[in-house]
């Protein structure tokens, strides 16, 4: 039974085939995950580890430019402040000429790093409106993980709301996994 009979909970993750549009904009994840929270079988945490295994996820990060393109972009400010005003500068466009660093954010728990990934942009709230939102595939974010300078515990997801953490002993096997996506024959 896949719901309770005095309500509409489920406690199994459907077997639903996986599909791009099945993952799109991460709502099944974020289900998969509650379901999971609810009823932690090992059937529950296989499934969760395959959706995970072909999941985009959001990653909040911090964007640092060289000290070149910031003073390029002073410069910019100072002179349109100086002519037709900060308006002037709505709709410009400013390529970088330096590579633009990407900083992954890591949550302290404790003692304990945990790596942070959203099933989407608007389920970080207001802790995303402090960062740049990078929407990445889960494999990429394990790889994040693991090359980052703090020894991170795991990823945790949707840490805000119904968070689920995946430790970082369970890299290696969701990394390895087939891909279980609907008419895809390579790996990520």
């Amino acid at each position: 039974m896949n719901r309770m009979e005095n309500g509409d909970v489920e406690y199994h993750i459907p077997d639903e085939p996986i599909t791009a549009e099945l993952l799109e904009d991460g709502s099944f994840l974020k289900k998969a995950i509650a379901i999971t929270n609810r009823n932690r079988t090992e059937l529950n945490l296989i499934k969760l580890a395959e959706i995970l295994r072909d999941s985009w996820v959001w990653i909040p990060c911090t964007a640092r430019m060289s000290d070149q393109d910031y003073e390029a972009i002073e410069k910019s400010v100072k002179a349109a402040q100086e002519g037709e005003g900060l308006d002037s500068l709505i709709g410009q466009n400013f390529i970088t000429n330096y590579e633009v660093k990407v900083i992954p954010d890591i949550l302290q728990s404790g003692d304990e790093y945990f790596f942070p990934v959203f099933t989407s942009a608007e389920e970080m709230g207001e802790y995303g409106d402090h960062f740049s939102k990078l929407q990445q595939h889960f494999l990429y974010a394990i790889k994040l993980a693991l090359h980052n300078e703090m020894d991170v515990k795991g990823i945790v997801i949707n840490a805000f709301s119904e968070s689920f953490v995946i430790p970082k002993e369970l890299f290696e096997l969701i990394s390895e996994m087939p891909s279980s996506m609907e008419g895809d024959d390579e790996d990520e």
